[in-house]
């Protein structure tokens, strides 16, 4: 009996050590062809392409602004210890907001300013195509990106996966190791307290992503996209976050809200799915299951 505790925590720390190793930072960018934008993430999800929102979010800006990148998938995380982050040309940038910053800056999309205009009963009208953030620049854009979406939704979603637990079976969908899972949930349980949300009960977390939902579901309206008639950058953000509430989070208030409560939510996530992952099933877990 001794000698199978012995075991079990030996097999325990090496588990440990051997996850460590394999996310810990890198040191070097790797050696790719020149001007290729390599985009590093890690494994496809079970019904979304990532359980990563900040993955989805980057991901469908470089699908949007027509950017042609290269896939790596690992668990190798930037020199920040983040995920999803970008190469190019020798050049490493961590942080999805980060990447799509620099790469505006960059511009190296075809993408322009396209402001249609057109005076209605004496009202003004107009309609903004995907451009960079220095032109969507507003008030209401710099809340749903910088508030809503990566200060509050995403802690709710670390929550509900990693410390209430509410769906295991996602778990074993994403083929998510089971020493890794303990490891997350641990860390996931020191870094929400530490951030405020995991002092809050279930109920509570569930009365602040509610209200969250509801506040993007008001501004969604009845638009096809949240600043008009077509997509643009904000949208990545929301869809990267509602992505894994309505693929990725069956059987959950999460998913419930998003599907049934707030309809026009999930009607937008199958327009920005239809408009630029046409391939979907192909990068995921499960569409590739059932492709087999």
């Amino acid at each position: 009996m001794e000698l199978f505790a012995v075991v079990s925590v030996a097999s325990l720390i090496l588990g440990i050590v051997a996850m460590w190793l394999t996310c810990k930072k890198r040191s070097v960018v790797g050696n790719y062809p020149k001007d290729t934008i390599v985009l590093h993430q890690i494994r496809r999800g079970p019904y979304a392409p990532s359980i990563s929102p900040f993955c989805v979010k980057l991901e469908t800006y470089l699908r949007m602004s027509k950017l042609k990148y290269q896939h790596v998938y690992s668990t190798q995380m930037s020199l920040k210890g983040k995920v999803p982050w970008i190469e190019l040309n020798g050049q490493e940038i961590a942080d999805s907001e980060f990447c799509i910053e620099f790469l505006n800056k960059k511009q190296l999309h075809p993408s322009t300013m396209v402001r249609r205009c057109a005076v209605v009963s004496g009202v003004l009208h107009y309609e903004v195509y995907f451009v960079p953030d220095d032109v969507l620049w507003s008030a209401v854009c710099y809340v749903m990106r910088f508030n809503f979406v990566p200060d509050y939704v995403p802690w709710c979603l670390v929550l509900y996966r990693w410390v209430f637990r509410v769906n295991e079976a996602w778990l074993e969908e994403a083929r998510i190791p089971v020493l890794f899972r303990w490891y997350v949930s641990r860390f996931a349980r020191r870094q929400t307290w530490s951030q405020g949300h995991g002092r809050h009960s279930q109920a509570e977390v569930d009365r602040i992503l509610q209200s969250d939902l509801q506040a993007i579901s008001e501004f969604l309206g009845t638009k096809p996209f949240l600043l008009g008639r077509e997509p643009s950058q904000v949208d990545c953000a929301v869809f990267g976050q509602l992505s894994q509430f309505k693929w990725n989070m069956h059987g959950c208030l999460a998913n419930t809200l998003v599907t049934e409560t707030f309809p026009n939510l999930s009607a937008y996530c199958e327009r920005m799915k239809e408009r630029y992952w046409p391939d979907w099933d192909e990068h995921t877990l499960m569409g590739r299951k059932q492709d087999k």
